[in-house]
Formats: structure tokens, C-alpha cells, sequence
């Protein structure tokens, strides 16, 4: 039963970067996760969940669902419910993996695995690219097969963090960055690359202390990087994916850019804070999408209430990591602030590691990860 909960869990993760079907529904991935977590209860229905973990998510989840219940009422319509239905599959999930990394005695083999795992997904994305497979919908950003670039750069840096959370190896860890810095940077996102930056602080802070070995490594690294950067800056400046960078950033409208992400909508129609406005029906407030960023719409769309739920959750893991710890687990959620990646699966898959390590390897003292 281990071993075949690994492999669920495992084929999960390698397949969450094929998106075969619209935003929003099940995608192949899904399914190697439910029967994960359908093998995870079955075996440990009799000793039940962690009853720390749904305190901490529990509550924001009924209000969420609580939310958009009441407003399917009063509008009729049932697009209210399609978020509440996508974070029951995460909440699946999520419990299902603290329920595994808790209870199982076989969860070390995935664990001392995870990052190399991890690795090896990163790099058969770089060597899709290479051989001219996936997709540029709002070219030159490159998607893969995901069904936008942020949701690629999304994956990267949730996936990633998550490698680097148990990475004992100095290369590895480099590599994992080096790789993430790549791939996010062929998307074009440029939250991305903050995201990427709270990664590689994570790096030099872990190998740089009472190491000086490392802090060779490092320097000489830096040093390399940064001469390659200077030497070959006109070829660098002229090159398709940089000037595509400058340009994208110098056509940035900035008041365009928070109307788009919500940040407007928060001001505007500000009488919703405190209970929220509910998740659905947009064109009510002028506009055709939903809100491009996870903090804007939890704060809009939940309210006062719905977002302290949620950032119940968030910090009470947070204030349990270190600082090494603490900057990975900020790295997607600064992303957070442009794209709404709450929606996704691997962002509750990030949470749930970072709740392990939060509540029970740092409980044990074992700083070291």
C-alpha cells in the first residue's frame, strides 16, 4: 500500500503540468491525486485526520462555501459554485497529503526523493522546450502545456519551493533554482522573477552559513554569472526573450494593470468588504474575468472576514519556519499578488508541505531542512 500511495502522489505531480481540458475543470493530474487520497483515508479512516490542520483551513472553507451559497440564491445562478466545488478537490488533496506525511511510516521515501523528483520535472519541461513542444498563446510567452504562462511560472515556483523546502545537496539546490529561474523566465513573468529572487536568497542564506566552502561556491558563481551578464550584454539586450521582457515592461500600463488584477474593483465598490461580493458573475462590477490575484480577490470576494480566515492559515504556518523556510514559503505567495493561483491544486499540494514541516519536522527540532 506504500509504495503504490508514492506512486499516486508521484505520477500526480510529473502529470500536474499537462493541461488537456479548460481552466477551472478536472485535469488528468486530478485523478492520480483523488485515488491518492481515496488510498490515504481508507487506510487511515479509523485514526482520523489531523485536527490541527482543519482548525487552521476549516473555517475559511465554510465561509467560502457560506459565501457563494448565499449569493447562488439571490442571483440564480450556479457559477457561484464553481470555486467552492474546486477547493473541495484541493481540500481533498491538501488533507489527504498531511494525513500521508503524518501517519505514514513509508512517507521517507518520498521525502528523501521530493527534491530530486521535483528536479527531474523541471527538467523535462527545459528538454520539452528544447525539442519545440509546448505552446506561445500570448507569444512570445511561453505556456508549455499548461493553458497560460502564469499558471507555468505558478507551477514552477509552488513546485520548487517545495524542492528546495528539503534539499540537503549544495548543487541541487542550485540547480532547482537555476532551472525555476529558466523556466519562469520563459514565461515572460515578471512576478515570477520576484518570485524566483526569494529562492535564491533561500540558497545563499542555507549553503552561506558557518559554511565557507559554500560561500566559494557562491561567490565564484555570482562572480561568473554577473561577467557573463556584462560581457555579453549588448548580445543579451538584443536577443528576442530580453527584448520581449523590456518591451512588455515599458508597455505596462500600470492603472490598466489594477483594474485588472482587482485592485481597483477593492476601491471601488469598497460597500462588499467586510461580508465579500461573492465569487462569480464579474460583469456585475464592469468587468468580463475574474480578479488576477489571490490576496485582492480572497479580500473582495470573501471580504474581511473571508480573508482574516484565510490568512489564519498562512501565518500560522509561517511563524512555524524558520527563516530559510520562511523565504520559500513567501516565494509563491508573492506571486500571489498578480495571479490568482488559490484556484490551482499545486498551490494547496505547496501549503500542505509547508504545514508539515511547520508543525511537526520543526516541532522536532530538526532544523537542519
Amino acid at each position: 500500500m506504500e509504495k503504490i500511495l508514492s506512486f499516486f502522489l508521484i505520477t500526480g505531480l510529473f502529470s500536474t503540468p499537462f493541461y488537456f481540458f479548460s481552466s477551472g475543470t478536472l485535469q488528468p493530474s486530478h485523478i492520480f491525486y483523488l485515488i491518492f487520497a481515496f488510498l490515504v483515508f481508507l487506510k487511515y479512516y479509523q485514526s482520523g485526520i489531523d485536527k490541527n490542520s482543519i482548525k487552521l483551513f476549516f473555517p475559511f472553507y465554510l465561509y467560502v462555501f457560506l459565501i457563494n451559497l448565499i449569493y447562488t440564491l439571490i442571483y440564480q445562478d450556479t457559477v457561484f459554485l464553481k470555486y467552492p466545488l474546486a477547493l473541495t478537490l484541493n481540500a481533498i488533496v491538501y488533507l489527504s497529503i498531511i494525513t500521508y506525511l503524518i501517519k505514514d511510516n513509508f512517507k521517507s521515501f518520498l521525502i528523501n526523493r521530493l527534491s530530486l523528483l521535483i528536479l527531474l520535472i523541471l527538467l523535462m519541461l527545459i528538454f520539452l522546450w528544447l525539442i519545440g513542444l509546448g505552446e506561445y498563446r500570448f507569444s512570445p510567452r511561453y505556456n508549455g502545456f499548461f493553458n497560460d504562462p502564469n499558471q507555468m511560472a505558478f507551477f514552477v515556483l509552488c513546485s520548487s519551493a517545495i524542492a528546495c523546502l528539503f534539499s540537503r545537496n549544495f548543487f541541487q539546490y542550485l540547480m532547482i533554482v537555476v532551472c525555476a529561474l529558466f523556466l519562469v523566465t520563459l514565461t515572460m513573468s515578471r512576478s515570477g522573477l520576484l518570485g524566483i529572487f526569494f529562492l535564491f536568497i533561500s540558497f545563499l542564506l542555507y549553503f552561506g552559513k558557518n559554511n565557507y566552502k559554500s560561500i566559494v561556491y557562491v561567490i565564484l558563481f555570482c562572480l561568473i554569472f554577473f561577467a557573463i551578464l556584462i560581457f555579453n550584454a549588448d548580445v543579451l539586450v538584443n536577443t528576442v526573450l530580453v527584448q520581449s521582457y523590456i518591451d512588455r515592461t515599458a508597455n505596462t500600463n500600470l492603472d490598466e494593470q489594477a483594474d485588472i488584477r482587482g485592485y481597483t474593483r477593492i476601491i471601488n465598490y469598497s460597500d462588499y468588504l467586510l461580508f465579500g461580493a461573492g465569487q462569480g458573475l464579474d460583469s456585475r462590477f464592469g468587468s468580463n474575468v475574474e480578479i488576477h490575484s489571490t490576496w485582492a480577490a480572497f479580500l473582495f470576494y470573501y471580504g474581511v472576514f473571508g480573508f482574516s480566515l484565510f490568512m489564519y492559515l498562512i501565518v500560522k504556518i509561517f511563524i512555524n519556519l524558520n527563516i530559510k523556510q520562511k523565504l520559500l514559503f513567501l516565494a509563491p505567495l508573492m506571486y500571489s499578488f498578480s495571479t490568482f493561483g488559490a484556484r490551482t491544486i499545486i498551490f494547496w499540494i505547496f501549503v500542505a508541505f509547508f504545514y508539515y514541516v511547520a508543525y511537526f519536522i520543526n516541532k522536532d527540532r530538526v532544523k537542519g531542512l
